[in-house]
């Protein structure tokens, strides 16, 4: 909406949010197969048949195909180079790109910030602010990447080798409060231009502002043990900063 115009019902806006929402729901389903003997060493319950797993990952084969045809079909070549990225991205993944660090979190972030990308090069780019928006979006996963493995280091342990186990708990926190720092400096900066829209756009804004700089302050000063409610603040700052866009629309 923020990208396309006034109109509700265009192609690009009644096709991008299928493919989003397809490429989501289909990436969960062809990872939670794929990786299912990673969810198991969390939690036993977690763990499903072989049969099951099979079938989640043909699904999610067969979704995110489907997200790609649709892009082909419906939607402009930037977005269909975004959604055949998040696919092989996906595929990927379990086996190869999250043994390590470094693929492991930026591809991650990447396709997390996808949705809010392909939104933007659906429409005809209107919206200065959502450049910006782009910009958060990534740098909050791409922190909350290194959060969860932080929480996950004894799982990962010998299967991956993520920040923590790379360089240990406490340098790993500190990238990611210099990641989630970050993350703040592109939302002061979107700050300013909020200024000229409606006043209740700001209540969610800086809600959100105030959650990740105390998320950065907490990584970096705060003993290891709090990544959980950590994870959780991170999560909820960005849920805030869609509601501003949300406020902007509106």
């Amino acid at each position: 909406m923020l990208s396309n115009g006034p109109y509700w019902f265009t192609t690009a806006k009644v096709v991008s949010p299928a493919v989003m929402g397809l490429s989501v729901l289909s990436a969960s389903l062809y990872h939670f197969g794929a990786a299912n003997s990673m969810y198991a060493r969390k939690n036993e319950v977690l763990s499903v048949e072989p049969f099951v797993r099979r079938a989640l990952i043909g699904l999610g084969v067969l979704g995110l195909a489907l997200a790609v045809y649709l892009a082909v079909n419906y939607l402009n070549a930037a977005c269909q180079i975004v959604v055949a990225l998040d696919a092989l991205i996906i595929v990927a993944y379990a086996g190869l790109l999250s043994r390590h660090w470094l693929t492991k979190n930026i591809l991650m972030a990447f396709v997390c910030a996808s949705p809010v990308l392909l939104g933007w090069l659906a429409g005809h780019r209107l919206h200065p602010a959502v450049p910006y928006g782009i910009g958060v979006t990534f740098l909050t996963y791409l922190t909350r990447e290194v959060v969860k493995d932080i929480q996950d280091r004894v799982v990962n342990h010998g299967h991956r080798l993520t920040l923590p186990l790379w360089l240990g708990v406490m340098p790993a926190r500190r990238i990611a409060s210099g990641l989630m720092f970050a993350t703040t400096v592109v939302s002061v900066v979107f700050g300013t231009k909020l200024i000229s829209y409606n006043w209740y756009t700001m209540i969610p804004y800086v809600l959100s502002l105030g959650l990740f700089l105390m998320t950065s302050y907490s990584l970096a000063f705060s003993q290891p043990g709090k990544e959980k409610k950590e994870s959780a603040y991170i999560l909820l700052g960005s849920f805030l900063m869609l509601v501003t866009f949300g406020c902007i629309l509106f």
